[in-house]
């Protein structure tokens, strides 16, 4: 039995990918299987028989589902962030909810699903409604992000609800071709839209070393104006790895990090066949000893991730060129 939820994906990315971005599409398909080998070195054992077990857990196709919905999306928002027809009208996120025909019952932001007899409500909302304003005021465009998470959301609830009407809702779970739908995965539903939705949310961190201590309190003082004083971190509130936040962290990790991404001038197979990369106990080595590719853009992109996400970068520093170095690793602290 497979989930609802992958033909909708299908069916979208066939026509928005090639309305705007198919330069993404090697980049989002590589992403997919680089999460997928970093989700099992984090949460897997060595040991092979356990490791096969594992594979069959439903633990595991769960998080496959998750991760398929919310990495297959996460850049369809762009469409909306290229796009000046929606910069020019949408000077709120209402009004951006009302051009995409979001209503109550399949809003991402009013967030109420059911898991088991619990109601869980979305408690980013106004996180969103004001990171919107500034990215539409201060960076002039959309977040893809935000536009992709609430999209996704709307799409695989209306989904639902056309099939149960087709079958005038003599049930709550409805297997039609194959397809699992049912009330069930709304949660789920919910995990992968709300990574999409916060993926590109970015955090002003006041210990950073990235940066001067006046771009540091100029972006302070922004994101004070908007009230965004919850995105103001220093190194002890970066977002850590757990159970509760995986598919967010692993797509903001992942989509940082992702070489054919960092290296998008050079055809993708020239970019996997110039990098090895290292997988164990929490952490990724990229090394580039052989490789015709400069190390810098990814050393790069990895300190970035420690401005806020709980990771530490780790090199063995090239003496001639201690900026770059050819081998480095990062490790994710559970």
């Amino acid at each position: 039995m497979k989930f609802s939820g992958i033909i909708i994906i299908i069916i979208i990315l066939e026509s928005l990918y090639a309305y705007m971005i198919n330069d993404r599409n090697t980049h989002t398909f590589s992403l997919y299987l680089l999460g997928i080998v970093l989700y099992s070195g984090l949460k897997v054992t060595e040991n092979s028989k356990k490791r096969n077990s594992y594979y069959k857990t439903v633990t595991y196709h769960n998080f496959l589902f998750k991760w398929f919905l919310a990495c297959l999306y996460h850049d369809v928002g762009y469409i909306y962030e290229k796009e000046k027809h929606y910069y020019d009208s949408c000077k709120n996120l209402d009004a951006f909810l009302e051009e995409l025909e979001i209503k109550e019952e399949n809003n991402l932001l009013e967030g109420v699903y059911k898991n088991g007899k619990e109601p869980r409500y979305y408690q980013n909302k106004q996180l969103v409604y004001n990171y919107y304003l500034y990215t539409l005021n201060e960076r002039k465009r959309l977040d893809h992000g935000i536009a992709g998470g609430l999209l996704l959301y709307k799409n695989l609830i209306e989904m639902y609800s056309s099939i149960a009407r087709k079958y005038d809702y003599v049930s709550a779970d409805i297997v039609e071709d194959g397809l699992l739908y049912s009330p069930k995965l709304f949660s789920q539903y919910w995990v992968a839209a709300d990574a999409i939705a916060r993926h590109n949310i970015w955090m002003v961190n006041t210990e950073s070393k990235l940066d001067s201590k006046e771009t540091i309190e100029k972006r302070r003082q922004i994101y004070k104006a908007y009230q965004l004083n919850e995105l103001i971190i220093d190194n002890d509130n970066r977002g850590y790895f757990n159970k509760d936040n995986l598919i967010w962290f692993l797509l903001c990790f992942a989509d940082s990090i992702e070489p054919v991404k960092v290296y998008n001038t050079v055809k993708p197979e020239e970019v996997l066949k110039n990098i090895k990369i290292n997988l164990t106990d929490n952490m990724i080595e990229f090394d580039f000893t052989h490789s015709v590719l400069e190390s810098e853009p990814l050393y790069k992109k990895a300190k970035g991730l420690q401005d806020w996400l709980n990771v530490e970068i780790k090199s063995d520093v090239d003496a001639d060129n201690k900026d770059c170095p050819m081998v480095f690793s990062i490790n994710i602290k559970l």
